[in-house]
């Protein structure tokens, strides 16, 4: 039986019923995107969705959750993007191939539904469906329904954003540094590390790479929409870069502002990670001085706009509070750490944070 994709249709109304519900009640925002987009996909016949949210330090709308069939993957755009300012004066916007690639590449016979996200005035995030074209059209006073039930949740997770951007430095570094003490497996350092780094930098990407002799080697990689698989091939060779090679002797924060302006900077990178503004943060005891354990790199699906100063000292502090828990668990046997005692270390550490010494 063909269901009827009218918005007064009794099953598309339960539908939009349980999305309210879920944006009501669900208190994280990843959550909430994550439930609403496996919600609708069950219940309707869409081929993909995606929700972006809008990343207001870099003026760009990221994908924020997303579930898409094979050969179709999305983009991030910049807030002014004329695609982005056409969708706001016409408040949904039906695309097909040719037209979609500043948002999503798509599959063959797939178009592109799209609709703002606002709260008032604000463009706050963009949700779209992917589908045939008859089922989008059949589905337009859905998806603007859609849009304005994740309103409220998506403006209150970019308020929160703010509140904690005003957050004191020293007291985010202590926090975490109280917190990794009650780690002791090095995965859940790093997952700690790649989560925090996404929070905080507002990036699409992060992952973290351990130092192997002339290299360093990806060992966890996170996105918006989760954890993925770090590839053994992903290693960044001194021999293949000269930035590499650099890091390795003069371990300091580096950044990229777009990668397709400085592909030889870390060959292949764009290719593999369709990543463009990149940030390098050596995890390091001392910071600009010590050898690197490993690199912490933030990635941006955009052209980067400079780090501000109070998000270098935040990166150099987290850098510097991993760099010493690689130390202790990673290198523990090694001469250099002979009588040390981690305990009384960490002790210091979260002494010399609190105060924003770190």
């Amino acid at each position: 039986m063909t269901l009827v994709l009218s918005s007064y249709n009794p099953t598309v109304l339960g539908i939009l019923k349980t999305l309210t519900r879920i944006a009501q009640t669900t208190p994280e925002i990843n959550d909430v995107l994550r439930e609403t987009i496996h919600t609708t996909m069950l219940q309707l016949p869409l081929s993909g969705a995606t929700v972006w949210v809008l990343n207001g330090d870099q003026r760009v709308l990221t994908p924020a959750a997303s579930r898409l069939p094979d050969k179709c993957s999305t983009n991030a755009i910049a807030d002014d993007d004329p695609l982005v300012i056409w969708l706001q004066q016409q408040h949904y916007l039906l695309l097909e191939e040719a037209d979609a690639h500043p948002l999503m590449h798509l599959a063959d016979n797939l178009s592109l539904a799209v609709a703002p996200i606002r709260c008032a005035d604000r463009l706050v995030g963009l949700i779209a469906y992917v589908a045939e074209r008859n089922v989008l059209v059949a589905l337009t006073d859905f998806l603007e329904i859609s849009a304005a039930v994740l309103a409220g949740a998506v403006l209150e997770s970019i308020l929160q954003q703010q509140q904690s951007d005003s957050e004191d430095v020293g007291a985010i570094l202590f926090r975490f540094a109280v917190e990794l003490r009650k780690q002791r497996r090095i995965e859940a350092i790093l997952q700690n590390l790649n989560s925090m780094a996404l929070h905080v930098f507002q990036c699409d990407w992060a992952g973290v790479y351990i130092r192997e002799e002339q290299s360093f080697r990806a060992v966890q990689l996170h996105t918006r929409t989760g954890k993925r698989a770090a590839d053994p091939s992903d290693t960044l060779h001194a021999t293949e870069s000269m930035l590499i090679k650099t890091l390795m002797k003069q371990p300091r924060l580096h950044t990229i502002t777009d990668l397709r302006d400085e592909p030889d900077s870390l060959p292949g990178y764009v290719a593999r990670h369709s990543l463009r503004g990149v940030v390098l943060v050596p995890l390091q005891r001392i910071p600009d001085q010590s050898q690197p354990h490993g690199l912490l790199v933030l990635g941006y699906r955009v052209p980067l706009v400079p780090l501000n100063r109070r998000s270098v000292h935040l990166a150099r502090g987290l850098g510097r509070i991993v760099g010493i828990a690689l130390e202790q668990t990673l290198f523990r046997g090694d001469s250099a750490g002979e009588g040390a005692d981690p305990a009384a270390e960490q002790d210091q550490l979260e002494g010399q944070v609190g105060t924003g010494a770190a």
